[in-house]
Protein backbone atom coordinates (compact mmCIF):
# COMPACT_ATOMS: atom_id res chain seq x y z
CA UNK A 1 0.00 0.00 0.00
CA UNK A 2 2.83 2.41 0.85
CA UNK A 3 4.39 1.79 -2.57
CA UNK A 4 1.09 2.61 -4.28
CA UNK A 5 0.72 5.86 -2.31
CA UNK A 6 4.32 6.78 -3.09
CA UNK A 7 3.81 6.13 -6.80
CA UNK A 8 0.64 8.21 -6.94
CA UNK A 9 2.41 11.01 -5.07
CA UNK A 10 5.33 10.90 -7.48
CA UNK A 11 3.10 11.00 -10.53
CA UNK A 12 1.04 13.84 -9.10
CA UNK A 13 4.04 16.11 -8.83
CA UNK A 14 5.63 15.05 -12.08
CA UNK A 15 2.53 16.27 -13.87
CA UNK A 16 1.71 19.18 -11.55
CA UNK A 17 2.66 21.65 -14.31
CA UNK A 18 -0.21 20.25 -16.38
CA UNK A 19 -2.85 20.02 -13.65
CA UNK A 20 -3.19 23.49 -12.18
CA UNK A 21 -1.14 25.34 -14.79
CA UNK A 22 0.88 27.42 -12.41
CA UNK A 23 4.42 26.43 -11.46
CA UNK A 24 6.44 23.45 -12.58
CA UNK A 25 8.96 22.40 -9.96
CA UNK A 26 11.22 19.70 -11.33
CA UNK A 27 12.86 18.16 -8.27
CA UNK A 28 13.74 14.69 -9.47
CA UNK A 29 17.07 16.00 -10.62
CA UNK A 30 19.65 14.26 -8.48
CA UNK A 31 21.53 13.44 -11.69
CA UNK A 32 21.06 17.06 -12.85
CA UNK A 33 20.51 15.90 -16.43
CA UNK A 34 18.40 18.90 -17.48
CA UNK A 35 20.46 20.60 -20.15
CA UNK A 36 19.74 24.35 -20.28
CA UNK A 37 18.28 25.65 -23.55
CA UNK A 38 20.55 27.33 -26.09
CA UNK A 39 19.16 30.63 -27.40
CA UNK A 40 20.42 33.15 -29.90
CA UNK A 41 19.95 36.33 -27.84
CA UNK A 42 20.30 37.49 -24.27
CA UNK A 43 20.62 40.52 -22.03
CA UNK A 44 22.37 40.71 -18.67
CA UNK A 45 20.86 42.35 -15.62
CA UNK A 46 22.25 45.60 -14.29
CA UNK A 47 24.16 43.89 -11.47
CA UNK A 48 25.35 41.07 -13.70
CA UNK A 49 23.75 38.31 -11.60
CA UNK A 50 21.20 37.21 -14.23
CA UNK A 51 21.15 36.49 -17.95
CA UNK A 52 17.79 36.62 -19.73
CA UNK A 53 17.67 34.46 -22.90
CA UNK A 54 15.29 34.73 -25.87
CA UNK A 55 15.21 34.47 -29.69
CA UNK A 56 15.75 31.20 -31.57
CA UNK A 57 16.19 28.47 -28.98
CA UNK A 58 16.93 24.77 -28.90
CA UNK A 59 15.89 22.89 -25.80
CA UNK A 60 15.38 19.42 -24.37
CA UNK A 61 13.02 20.84 -21.71
CA UNK A 62 9.70 22.52 -22.43
CA UNK A 63 10.39 21.54 -26.02
CA UNK A 64 7.06 22.53 -27.52
CA UNK A 65 7.31 26.00 -25.98
CA UNK A 66 10.54 26.73 -27.90
CA UNK A 67 9.43 25.61 -31.38
CA UNK A 68 8.86 29.20 -32.53
CA UNK A 69 11.15 32.18 -32.17
CA UNK A 70 10.74 33.70 -28.71
CA UNK A 71 10.16 37.43 -29.09
CA UNK A 72 10.18 39.99 -26.30
CA UNK A 73 10.28 43.76 -26.14
CA UNK A 74 13.28 45.52 -24.63
CA UNK A 75 10.99 46.83 -21.90
CA UNK A 76 9.88 43.31 -21.02
CA UNK A 77 13.44 41.95 -21.02
CA UNK A 78 14.72 44.69 -18.76
CA UNK A 79 11.71 44.20 -16.46
CA UNK A 80 12.50 40.49 -16.11
CA UNK A 81 16.12 41.30 -15.27
CA UNK A 82 15.03 43.94 -12.77
CA UNK A 83 12.54 41.55 -11.09
CA UNK A 84 15.24 38.90 -10.75
CA UNK A 85 17.75 41.29 -9.16
CA UNK A 86 15.04 42.66 -6.88
CA UNK A 87 13.97 39.18 -5.73
CA UNK A 88 17.56 38.16 -5.07
CA UNK A 89 18.29 41.32 -3.06
CA UNK A 90 15.25 40.77 -0.84
CA UNK A 91 16.06 37.13 -0.11
CA UNK A 92 19.69 37.90 0.68
CA UNK A 93 18.68 40.78 2.95
CA UNK A 94 16.33 38.37 4.78
CA UNK A 95 19.29 36.08 5.48
CA UNK A 96 18.50 33.31 2.99
CA UNK A 97 21.28 31.46 1.19
CA UNK A 98 22.49 32.55 -2.22
CA UNK A 99 21.46 30.35 -5.12
CA UNK A 100 23.77 27.54 -6.23
CA UNK A 101 25.98 28.62 -9.13
CA UNK A 102 26.41 27.06 -12.56
CA UNK A 103 29.55 27.09 -14.73
CA UNK A 104 29.71 30.85 -15.33
CA UNK A 105 28.20 32.04 -12.04
CA UNK A 106 25.38 33.87 -13.83
CA UNK A 107 21.81 32.68 -13.17
CA UNK A 108 19.92 31.91 -16.39
CA UNK A 109 16.29 32.74 -17.09
CA UNK A 110 14.78 31.61 -20.40
CA UNK A 111 11.75 33.14 -22.09
CA UNK A 112 9.45 30.77 -23.97
CA UNK A 113 6.04 30.75 -25.65
CA UNK A 114 4.15 29.18 -22.76
CA UNK A 115 0.37 28.70 -23.01
CA UNK A 116 -2.25 30.48 -20.95
CA UNK A 117 -1.89 29.81 -17.24
CA UNK A 118 1.54 28.11 -17.37
CA UNK A 119 3.49 30.59 -15.27
CA UNK A 120 7.01 29.15 -15.08
CA UNK A 121 9.29 26.24 -14.21
CA UNK A 122 12.44 25.82 -12.15
CA UNK A 123 14.79 23.07 -13.37
CA UNK A 124 17.92 21.60 -11.78
CA UNK A 125 20.74 22.12 -14.27
CA UNK A 126 23.35 19.75 -15.69
CA UNK A 127 25.74 22.67 -15.34
CA UNK A 128 25.10 22.99 -11.59
CA UNK A 129 22.52 25.04 -9.76
CA UNK A 130 19.25 25.51 -11.61
CA UNK A 131 17.60 27.60 -14.30
CA UNK A 132 14.16 29.10 -14.87
CA UNK A 133 11.79 29.10 -17.84
CA UNK A 134 9.02 31.72 -17.87
CA UNK A 135 6.60 33.11 -20.44
CA UNK A 136 7.59 35.89 -22.81
CA UNK A 137 4.23 37.64 -22.50
CA UNK A 138 1.65 37.09 -19.74
CA UNK A 139 -1.10 39.05 -21.47
CA UNK A 140 -4.37 37.15 -21.70
CA UNK A 141 -3.57 34.89 -18.74
CA UNK A 142 -6.59 33.65 -16.81
CA UNK A 143 -6.85 32.04 -13.39
CA UNK A 144 -10.29 30.43 -13.40
CA UNK A 145 -12.27 32.00 -10.55
CA UNK A 146 -10.31 35.21 -10.04
CA UNK A 147 -10.57 37.19 -6.82
CA UNK A 148 -7.97 39.70 -8.04
CA UNK A 149 -6.87 40.45 -11.61
CA UNK A 150 -3.18 41.31 -11.94
CA UNK A 151 -1.68 42.94 -15.02
CA UNK A 152 0.52 40.85 -17.31
CA UNK A 153 3.74 42.53 -16.18
CA UNK A 154 2.77 41.90 -12.57
CA UNK A 155 2.32 38.18 -13.31
CA UNK A 156 5.82 38.09 -14.78
CA UNK A 157 7.30 39.71 -11.67
CA UNK A 158 5.69 37.31 -9.18
CA UNK A 159 6.65 34.36 -11.39
CA UNK A 160 10.31 35.42 -11.35
CA UNK A 161 10.12 35.86 -7.56
CA UNK A 162 8.40 32.49 -7.10
CA UNK A 163 10.74 30.48 -9.33
CA UNK A 164 13.90 32.14 -8.07
CA UNK A 165 12.96 31.30 -4.48
CA UNK A 166 12.86 27.67 -5.64
CA UNK A 167 16.50 28.14 -6.67
CA UNK A 168 17.28 29.30 -3.14
CA UNK A 169 15.31 26.43 -1.59
CA UNK A 170 17.49 23.90 -3.41
CA UNK A 171 20.45 24.99 -1.28
CA UNK A 172 18.73 23.83 1.93
CA UNK A 173 17.73 20.27 1.05
CA UNK A 174 19.30 17.09 -0.23
CA UNK A 175 19.42 17.04 -4.02
CA UNK A 176 17.27 13.91 -4.21
CA UNK A 177 14.56 15.16 -1.83
CA UNK A 178 11.10 14.56 -3.26
CA UNK A 179 8.84 14.82 -0.20
CA UNK A 180 7.28 17.86 1.40
CA UNK A 181 6.95 19.59 -1.96
CA UNK A 182 3.83 21.38 -0.74
CA UNK A 183 6.14 23.38 1.55
CA UNK A 184 8.31 24.44 -1.39
CA UNK A 185 5.22 25.81 -3.12
CA UNK A 186 3.75 27.26 0.08
CA UNK A 187 6.85 29.34 0.74
CA UNK A 188 7.51 30.35 -2.89
CA UNK A 189 3.92 31.52 -3.24
CA UNK A 190 4.25 33.31 0.10
CA UNK A 191 7.38 35.07 -1.20
CA UNK A 192 5.48 36.42 -4.22
CA UNK A 193 3.54 38.69 -1.88
CA UNK A 194 6.58 39.52 0.22
CA UNK A 195 8.31 40.84 -2.90
CA UNK A 196 5.23 42.34 -4.56
CA UNK A 197 2.54 42.87 -1.88
CA UNK A 198 0.14 44.71 -4.19
CA UNK A 199 -0.22 42.00 -6.84
CA UNK A 200 -2.09 39.40 -4.73
CA UNK A 201 -2.39 36.78 -7.48
CA UNK A 202 -1.76 34.07 -4.87
CA UNK A 203 -5.27 34.70 -3.53
CA UNK A 204 -6.65 33.24 -6.76
CA UNK A 205 -5.03 29.91 -5.85
CA UNK A 206 -6.15 29.78 -2.22
CA UNK A 207 -9.08 27.53 -3.11
CA UNK A 208 -6.79 24.94 -4.74
CA UNK A 209 -7.13 23.19 -2.12
CA UNK A 210 -6.83 24.61 1.38
CA UNK A 211 -9.89 26.85 1.72
CA UNK A 212 -12.10 24.19 0.12
CA UNK A 213 -11.03 21.50 2.60
CA UNK A 214 -9.32 23.08 5.63
CA UNK A 215 -9.53 19.90 7.73
CA UNK A 216 -7.09 17.84 5.68
CA UNK A 217 -3.69 16.89 7.08
CA UNK A 218 -1.18 19.53 5.99
CA UNK A 219 1.57 16.94 5.46
CA UNK A 220 -0.59 15.14 2.86
CA UNK A 221 -0.89 18.14 0.54
CA UNK A 222 0.28 17.55 -3.00
CA UNK A 223 2.88 19.94 -4.44
CA UNK A 224 0.42 21.42 -6.93
CA UNK A 225 -1.97 22.37 -4.12
CA UNK A 226 0.73 23.82 -1.91
CA UNK A 227 0.05 27.21 -3.52
CA UNK A 228 -3.18 27.39 -1.57
CA UNK A 229 -1.27 27.34 1.72
CA UNK A 230 0.56 30.63 1.10
CA UNK A 231 -1.75 32.35 3.57
CA UNK A 232 -0.22 30.19 6.30
CA UNK A 233 3.18 31.68 5.50
CA UNK A 234 1.73 35.16 5.97
CA UNK A 235 0.06 34.05 9.20
CA UNK A 236 3.36 32.77 10.61
CA UNK A 237 5.18 35.93 9.60
CA UNK A 238 2.62 38.37 10.91
CA UNK A 239 1.63 36.61 14.13
CA UNK A 240 5.03 35.38 15.27
CA UNK A 241 7.48 37.91 13.85
CA UNK A 242 5.00 40.74 14.43
CA UNK A 243 6.44 42.96 11.73
CA UNK A 244 4.61 45.34 9.43
CA UNK A 245 7.12 44.59 6.66
CA UNK A 246 7.49 40.88 5.95
CA UNK A 247 10.89 41.54 4.39
CA UNK A 248 12.08 42.01 7.98
CA UNK A 249 10.77 38.62 9.12
CA UNK A 250 12.75 35.55 10.20
CA UNK A 251 10.40 32.63 10.71
CA UNK A 252 10.29 31.25 7.15
CA UNK A 253 14.07 31.36 6.89
CA UNK A 254 14.38 29.58 10.25
CA UNK A 255 12.04 26.84 9.05
CA UNK A 256 14.09 26.34 5.88
CA UNK A 257 17.26 26.18 7.92
CA UNK A 258 15.68 23.38 9.98
CA UNK A 259 14.32 21.54 6.96
CA UNK A 260 16.38 18.98 5.04
CA UNK A 261 13.58 17.72 2.79
CA UNK A 262 13.83 14.08 3.84
CA UNK A 263 11.09 12.10 5.57
CA UNK A 264 7.32 12.19 5.22
CA UNK A 265 6.54 14.94 7.73
CA UNK A 266 9.86 16.73 7.85
CA UNK A 267 8.53 20.16 6.86
CA UNK A 268 5.74 19.87 9.42
CA UNK A 269 8.26 18.87 12.07
CA UNK A 270 10.48 21.80 11.11
CA UNK A 271 7.59 24.23 11.46
CA UNK A 272 6.87 22.79 14.88
CA UNK A 273 10.54 22.83 15.90
CA UNK A 274 10.93 26.51 15.04
CA UNK A 275 7.68 27.48 16.75
CA UNK A 276 8.63 25.59 19.91
CA UNK A 277 12.29 26.61 20.07
CA UNK A 278 12.06 30.20 18.87
CA UNK A 279 8.52 31.38 19.59
CA UNK A 280 7.28 29.37 22.60
CA UNK A 281 4.42 27.96 20.53
CA UNK A 282 3.67 24.88 18.43
CA UNK A 283 2.32 23.87 15.06
CA UNK A 284 -0.99 22.86 16.64
CA UNK A 285 -1.35 26.27 18.30
CA UNK A 286 -0.65 28.03 15.02
CA UNK A 287 -2.71 25.73 12.79
CA UNK A 288 -5.86 25.89 14.94
CA UNK A 289 -5.63 29.68 15.27
CA UNK A 290 -4.95 30.09 11.54
CA UNK A 291 -7.96 27.96 10.61
CA UNK A 292 -10.16 29.90 13.02
CA UNK A 293 -9.31 33.29 11.55
CA UNK A 294 -9.90 32.15 7.96
CA UNK A 295 -13.56 31.51 8.73
CA UNK A 296 -13.95 35.30 8.55
CA UNK A 297 -12.13 35.95 5.27
CA UNK A 298 -13.85 38.61 3.18
CA UNK A 299 -15.83 40.08 6.07
CA UNK A 300 -13.60 43.07 6.85
CA UNK A 301 -12.06 45.65 4.52
CA UNK A 302 -9.14 46.59 6.79
CA UNK A 303 -7.14 45.43 9.79
CA UNK A 304 -9.26 47.31 12.33
CA UNK A 305 -10.47 44.15 14.03
CA UNK A 306 -9.16 41.47 16.38
CA UNK A 307 -9.42 38.63 13.85
CA UNK A 308 -7.38 39.32 10.72
CA UNK A 309 -3.72 38.35 10.68
CA UNK A 310 -3.11 39.76 7.19
CA UNK A 311 -4.74 42.50 5.17
CA UNK A 312 -5.20 40.29 2.10
CA UNK A 313 -7.83 38.28 3.96
CA UNK A 314 -10.27 40.90 2.71
CA UNK A 315 -9.83 39.49 -0.83
CA UNK A 316 -9.84 35.78 0.05
CA UNK A 317 -12.99 33.66 0.30
CA UNK A 318 -13.79 32.13 3.70
CA UNK A 319 -12.81 28.56 4.41
CA UNK A 320 -15.44 25.98 3.59
CA UNK A 321 -16.97 24.55 6.77
CA UNK A 322 -19.90 22.72 5.23
CA UNK A 323 -23.43 22.75 6.62
CA UNK A 324 -23.96 24.00 10.16
CA UNK A 325 -26.10 22.00 12.58
CA UNK A 326 -29.05 23.90 14.07
CA UNK A 327 -29.31 23.67 17.85
CA UNK A 328 -31.61 25.22 20.47
CA UNK A 329 -30.84 23.26 23.64
CA UNK A 330 -28.00 21.66 25.58
CA UNK A 331 -26.11 19.04 23.60
CA UNK A 332 -22.68 17.50 23.22
CA UNK A 333 -20.20 18.15 20.44
CA UNK A 334 -19.24 14.50 20.04
CA UNK A 335 -16.14 12.72 18.78
CA UNK A 336 -13.86 15.62 17.91
CA UNK A 337 -11.02 13.44 16.62
CA UNK A 338 -7.77 14.77 15.25
CA UNK A 339 -4.32 13.56 14.35
CA UNK A 340 -1.28 15.82 14.49
CA UNK A 341 -1.12 17.93 11.34
CA UNK A 342 -4.86 18.45 10.99
CA UNK A 343 -7.68 20.38 12.57
CA UNK A 344 -11.30 19.48 13.27
CA UNK A 345 -13.99 22.11 12.63
CA UNK A 346 -17.60 21.78 13.80
CA UNK A 347 -20.18 24.37 12.82
CA UNK A 348 -23.50 25.21 14.51
CA UNK A 349 -26.23 27.83 14.25
CA UNK A 350 -28.80 28.97 16.79
CA UNK A 351 -32.34 27.96 15.98
CA UNK A 352 -34.32 29.84 18.62
CA UNK A 353 -35.99 33.19 18.07
CA UNK A 354 -34.18 34.96 20.87
CA UNK A 355 -30.74 35.54 22.34
CA UNK A 356 -28.99 32.39 23.49
CA UNK A 357 -26.46 31.81 26.25
CA UNK A 358 -24.30 28.81 27.00
CA UNK A 359 -21.25 27.58 28.85
CA UNK A 360 -18.86 24.77 27.98
CA UNK A 361 -17.74 21.82 30.07
CA UNK A 362 -14.02 21.86 29.34
CA UNK A 363 -12.66 19.54 32.01
CA UNK A 364 -10.10 16.91 31.17
CA UNK A 365 -12.52 13.98 31.63
CA UNK A 366 -14.41 14.62 28.41
CA UNK A 367 -12.55 12.14 26.25
CA UNK A 368 -14.43 9.96 23.78
CA UNK A 369 -13.54 6.73 25.55
CA UNK A 370 -12.13 4.99 22.49
CA UNK A 371 -9.02 7.12 21.85
CA UNK A 372 -6.56 9.23 23.75
CA UNK A 373 -8.18 12.45 24.81
CA UNK A 374 -9.27 15.03 27.32
CA UNK A 375 -9.32 18.79 27.08
CA UNK A 376 -5.68 19.19 28.10
CA UNK A 377 -4.64 17.20 25.03
CA UNK A 378 -6.12 19.81 22.69
CA UNK A 379 -5.62 23.40 21.65
CA UNK A 380 -8.47 25.22 20.02
CA UNK A 381 -10.89 28.06 19.65
CA UNK A 382 -14.56 28.98 19.61
CA UNK A 383 -15.47 31.33 16.76
CA UNK A 384 -18.75 33.24 16.64
CA UNK A 385 -19.97 34.62 13.32
CA UNK A 386 -22.59 37.30 13.83
CA UNK A 387 -25.59 37.42 11.54
CA UNK A 388 -26.36 40.96 12.76
CA UNK A 389 -23.11 42.89 12.33
CA UNK A 390 -19.62 41.71 11.42
CA UNK A 391 -18.21 43.89 14.21
CA UNK A 392 -19.69 41.26 16.54
CA UNK A 393 -17.62 38.48 14.97
CA UNK A 394 -15.27 37.16 17.61
CA UNK A 395 -12.87 34.41 18.61
CA UNK A 396 -12.36 32.84 22.03
CA UNK A 397 -9.39 30.73 23.04
CA UNK A 398 -11.02 27.71 24.64
CA UNK A 399 -8.40 27.69 27.38
CA UNK A 400 -9.64 31.13 28.48
CA UNK A 401 -13.27 30.06 28.78
CA UNK A 402 -12.76 27.92 31.87
CA UNK A 403 -10.71 30.03 34.24
CA UNK A 404 -10.51 29.19 37.98
CA UNK A 405 -13.12 26.44 37.53
CA UNK A 406 -15.70 29.06 36.54
CA UNK A 407 -17.02 28.60 33.01
CA UNK A 408 -17.60 31.82 31.12
CA UNK A 409 -21.02 32.59 29.66
CA UNK A 410 -21.12 32.96 25.88
CA UNK A 411 -23.76 35.25 24.40
CA UNK A 412 -25.22 34.56 20.97
CA UNK A 413 -27.51 36.89 19.05
CA UNK A 414 -30.35 35.76 16.84
CA UNK A 415 -29.22 33.22 14.17
CA UNK A 416 -25.52 33.50 15.07
CA UNK A 417 -23.23 30.78 13.78
CA UNK A 418 -20.50 29.35 15.98
CA UNK A 419 -17.65 26.96 15.36
CA UNK A 420 -15.33 24.74 17.37
CA UNK A 421 -11.85 24.51 15.87
CA UNK A 422 -9.49 22.06 17.59
CA UNK A 423 -6.16 20.35 17.05
CA UNK A 424 -4.42 17.92 19.36
CA UNK A 425 -1.14 19.09 20.80
CA UNK A 426 0.70 15.75 20.77
CA UNK A 427 3.71 16.17 18.50
CA UNK A 428 5.53 12.91 19.13
CA UNK A 429 3.01 10.36 17.85
CA UNK A 430 0.44 9.85 15.13
CA UNK A 431 -2.24 8.64 17.51
CA UNK A 432 -5.78 9.96 17.15
CA UNK A 433 -7.02 12.12 19.99
CA UNK A 434 -10.72 12.42 20.74
CA UNK A 435 -12.79 14.87 22.76
CA UNK A 436 -16.45 15.48 23.66
CA UNK A 437 -17.56 19.01 24.61
CA UNK A 438 -20.91 19.39 26.42
CA UNK A 439 -22.60 22.67 25.52
CA UNK A 440 -24.85 23.77 28.38
CA UNK A 441 -27.60 26.18 27.39
CA UNK A 442 -28.71 28.62 30.09
CA UNK A 443 -32.24 29.64 30.96
CA UNK A 444 -31.20 33.24 31.68
CA UNK A 445 -32.83 35.58 29.14
CA UNK A 446 -31.91 38.99 30.56
CA UNK A 447 -28.92 40.62 32.23
CA UNK A 448 -28.46 43.89 34.07
CA UNK A 449 -26.94 46.93 32.39
CA UNK A 450 -23.10 46.96 32.71
CA UNK A 451 -22.88 43.20 33.36
CA UNK A 452 -20.57 42.79 30.36
CA UNK A 453 -19.18 39.35 31.20
CA UNK A 454 -22.66 37.99 32.03
CA UNK A 455 -21.83 36.63 35.49
CA UNK A 456 -24.71 38.46 37.24
CA UNK A 457 -22.23 40.73 39.01
CA UNK A 458 -20.90 44.17 38.15
CA UNK A 459 -17.28 44.50 39.17
CA UNK A 460 -13.70 44.96 38.01
CA UNK A 461 -13.96 41.93 35.72
CA UNK A 462 -16.47 43.80 33.59
CA UNK A 463 -14.08 46.76 33.39
CA UNK A 464 -11.16 44.55 32.35
CA UNK A 465 -13.26 43.01 29.59
CA UNK A 466 -14.49 46.44 28.45
CA UNK A 467 -10.93 47.71 28.12
CA UNK A 468 -10.03 44.65 26.01
CA UNK A 469 -13.03 45.37 23.80
CA UNK A 470 -12.12 49.05 23.43
CA UNK A 471 -8.54 48.11 22.51
CA UNK A 472 -9.87 45.65 19.93
CA UNK A 473 -8.40 42.66 21.76
CA UNK A 474 -11.74 40.90 22.10
CA UNK A 475 -15.20 40.96 20.55
CA UNK A 476 -18.63 40.80 22.13
CA UNK A 477 -22.18 40.10 21.04
CA UNK A 478 -24.66 42.77 20.01
CA UNK A 479 -26.54 42.17 23.26
CA UNK A 480 -23.37 42.73 25.30
CA UNK A 481 -22.68 45.89 23.33
CA UNK A 482 -26.08 47.27 24.33
CA UNK A 483 -25.45 46.35 27.97
CA UNK A 484 -22.18 48.27 28.13
CA UNK A 485 -22.89 51.27 25.83
CA UNK A 486 -23.63 53.27 28.93
CA UNK A 487 -24.06 56.66 27.25
CA UNK A 488 -26.03 55.19 24.32
CA UNK A 489 -23.87 56.76 21.61
CA UNK A 490 -23.29 53.48 19.70
CA UNK A 491 -19.56 53.71 20.43
CA UNK A 492 -17.53 52.01 23.13
CA UNK A 493 -14.73 54.21 24.44
CA UNK A 494 -13.19 55.74 27.55
CA UNK A 495 -16.48 57.49 28.36
CA UNK A 496 -18.18 54.13 28.86
CA UNK A 497 -15.21 52.92 30.93
CA UNK A 498 -15.51 55.94 33.25
CA UNK A 499 -19.26 55.38 33.56
CA UNK A 500 -18.66 51.74 34.43
CA UNK A 501 -16.11 52.70 37.09
CA UNK A 502 -18.71 54.96 38.70
CA UNK A 503 -21.27 52.14 38.67
CA UNK A 504 -18.75 49.76 40.29
CA UNK A 505 -17.82 52.30 42.98
CA UNK A 506 -21.48 52.96 43.78
CA UNK A 507 -22.46 49.27 43.88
Amino acid sequence: MNKIIYTLFLLSFLFSDESIHRCGLELLGSSRNNTPPVCSNYIDSSEGNFRIWYGDCESTVDVSYFLNTVNATSTYLSSVAEAAEYSKSILISMGFNSEASDNDGIYDIYLSNRPNGFYGVNYPSSEGGSFIVIDNDYSGFTCGECYVTPESLELMKITVAHEFFHAIQRTYVASNAISNLYFWELSSTWFEDVAYPNVNDYINWSTYDYLVDPEQDISLYQPATGYSLALFGHYLTKIYDQTDNEQNSDIMRLIWEDFDGLGTDEALESINNVLENNYNSSFSDAWSDFNTRNIFNGQFSNMNNSIYYYEDQQYAPPSNIGNNQYISSSHTVSDITTDWGEVEIRGYQTASGDNDFFTLDLNDNQDCGTSFGGFNDFVGFLAVESMINNTCNRIYNLADLYLDSTPRTISLDLSDKFYFILANNEASTNWDYCLDIPVNYLAETSYNTADLNLDNQINILDLVLLIDVILNYEGISHLQFELIDLNNDAILNIIDAVALINIILNT
